[in-house]
């Protein structure tokens, strides 16, 4: 079996000597990591999926104090995992800081199962986006099928996944800005128009009677994943300008 050291490829001057199979250096600074890593949270995604079925499935009105408690945990982990980008520069992540710590194989395990987890969450994405779209496309006229739009949106980022990562980062900004945007004077419209039906309660929200009412156990895992992507970080340590400073910087963003 290979060593770590060569499984791992961690240092500088592996990288350099691989440069077929490596991101572009000097292609990204920190405004660019924080597109990727916040649109690979999917913000608009979490509102409209993983918000409503924390409510139900979760604590009901106390979903946004899950919400907070995901945070915080997410702040004490972030610590350590911004420490390590100091330390090992390589777009594995935590392939390679778990082969670093506990050696290759269990780095290659921690690899697969990342894999196939992602690869089931996209694949549930994909679905949603598919029928979401379809049913807003038909109240336009235009009715297709719903795995038509996931075909279309698969190939979409096939396409900018093979060009310049750059360019992926200024198209996602557009985007990401819109989504935003959107997001906000949609809460804005929500804060100015009283709440719903009661009016605005902050106190169920944040309350740690309400919080711990209902199905905490179930809210926190919804709150986590509404977090996918915060590790993507150092996914582009290579690509960054300094890879010892964006990272960390983006991470805090």
């Amino acid at each position: 079996m290979a060593s770590s050291e060569e499984v791992l490829a961690l240092s500088p001057k592996h990288a350099e000597g691989a440069p077929d199979n490596q991101l572009h250096r000097n292609s990204m600074g920190v405004p660019g990591i924080v597109f990727f890593v916040v649109a690979a949270a999917a913000p608009i995604a979490g509102m409209t999926g993983l918000v409503p079925s924390t409510i139900v499935l979760g604590n009901g009105a106390a979903a946004p104090g899950a919400f907070l408690i995901a945070g915080i945990m997410l702040m004490f982990f972030a610590v350590g995992y911004a420490t390590m980008s100091h330390h090992v520069t390589h777009t594995g992540a935590f392939f390679a800081y778990v082969g670093r710590g506990l050696g290759a194989p269990w780095g290659v395990a921690s690899a697969f199962v990342s894999v196939l987890s992602y690869c089931l969450v996209q694949t549930a994405i994909y679905g949603f986006l598919g029928a979401t779209v379809s049913q807003k496309m038909a109240t336009l006229g235009l009715d297709l099928p719903w795995w038509f739009w996931c075909l279309l949106c698969i190939g979409i980022v096939q396409v900018f996944g093979i060009l310049n990562v750059d360019l992926g980062a200024k198209v996602l900004g557009v985007l990401l800005s819109l989504e935003m945007a959107s997001m906000i004077l949609t809460g804005l419209a929500v804060v100015f128009q009283g709440g719903g039906p009661d009016g605005l309660d902050f106190a169920a929200s944040f309350s740690p009677v309400h919080m711990f009412q209902g199905a905490p156990g179930i809210a926190c895992p919804f709150a986590l994943a509404g977090c996918l992507g915060f590790e993507s970080t150092a996914i582009y340590d290579q690509a960054g300008h300094d890879p010892k400073r964006p990272e960390p910087r983006a991470q805090r963003h």
